[in-house]
């Protein structure tokens, strides 16, 4: 786990309504290489100096804007986090939409496909996905979640599996708590995971070289169809 201290208060940041300013274009510059130096180095492993190098900055800038490394840290959580749910909000608000008119079960099973499918193309498709599922990686396999990681999960992870968890809830005809619906989901989202953090033995086994193109449309294909089998063969409320 990063070496970040659970009470500290980091400099408070200037935000917008989905995240940091946009127009700010080196603190962001900064953000989006600090997750690809933190990814592949870990919290203890990397250094601000090499951070405001490779960002074409100098430390007094990061130190402006983040408050040293610690606050720097906990701003890539929050700029990863708040970003990645940009990506999933539309569906999210589909999904509400589904849920508020009761709709039959077939269109909830749908839209629990398009989320993940979504979230396989922003895993792959996007330039910068390996760089961020770095980061996100070490803060789920650290021994104790620390600050970062609660940051992560209330900004993205909630809400997103909240939604998965409401939908699955209606297609098994269970409470939200059940543990068959919250295993179910956590089982969804496991089939994804594994093709992102086994990437290097997944590409093994199959001979190819990377997830993309057809290669990511056979990947999202297969997800889609045991995603279907999972939910059509898992056991509804006894009556």
């Amino acid at each position: 786990m990063p070496a970040v201290r659970r009470n500290s208060r980091p400099r408070k940041q200037r935000h917008s309504s989905t995240g940091y300013a946009r127009g700010d274009d080196t603190k962001n510059r900064l953000l989006e290489i600090a997750i690809g130096v933190f990814g592949e180095s870990g919290y203890d492993g990397t250094s601000t100096r090499l951070i405001a190098s490779k960002a074409g900055a100098n430390t007094a800038a990061l130190q402006y804007y983040f408050d040293g490394k610690e606050g720097l840290y906990l701003a890539c959580a929050g700029y990863l986090a708040d970003r990645m749910l940009e990506n999933i909000q539309p569906l999210i608000a589909e999904a509400d939409k589904l849920l508020r008119e009761s709709a039959d079960r077939d269109s909830m099973i749908d839209q629990v496909c398009g989320i993940l499918d979504r979230q396989a193309v922003s895993m792959f498709g996007a330039s910068d996905a390996r760089e961020w599922v770095l980061f996100l990686a070490r803060e789920q396999i650290g021994l104790r979640p620390g600050p970062a990681f609660d940051i992560i999960y209330e900004r993205l992870t909630k809400p997103t599996t909240a939604t998965l968890v409401k939908l699955v809830s209606r297609i098994l005809d269970r409470l939200d708590d059940d543990p068959q619906v919250l295993i179910t989901v956590l089982a969804i989202i496991g089939q994804l995971m594994y093709f992102r953090i086994g990437y290097q033995t997944a590409l093994r086994m199959l001979g190819w070289q990377d997830f993309t193109g057809e290669r990511l449309d056979h990947l999202r294909s297969v997800l889609q169809q045991h995603v279907r089998a999972m939910l059509a063969a898992a056991p509804s409320s006894p009556s």
